[in-house]
């Protein structure tokens, strides 16, 4: 009989070669949900406002459209998008907002 540790490890080795062999998810396999809550969820942790912002998602291409307060966020929105999973077009069409 094969002790208890040594089939834990064989199981978790056997396990670990399948998924490390299994195809990772591609861009298609995304789906248009999952991308937007990507997005959304990596605005917010970035630190920024989405009080003027909409998120759309479809078939690849990802939008982000409206306003925030200066060139850095532009610029990390445009980053954000082009490294999400899933997004084969990176559409963004923020503006800066100017004082008044």
């Amino acid at each position: 009989m094969v002790p208890a540790r040594v089939s834990v490890f064989a199981m978790l080795l056997v396990m670990a070669v399948l998924l490390a062999c299994a195809p990772a998810a591609t861009k298609a396999q995304i789906s248009d949900a999952g991308v937007k809550a990507k997005i959304l969820w990596e605005l917010r942790a970035e630190g920024i406002d989405l009080t003027h912002l909409t998120v759309e998602a479809h078939g690849g291409a990802a939008t982000v459209s409206g306003l925030v307060p200066n060139r850095a966020q532009q610029r990390r929105i445009h980053d954000l998008l082009i490294r999400t999973p899933g997004v084969e077009e990176a559409i963004e069409n923020v503006a800066v907002e100017t004082p008044p």
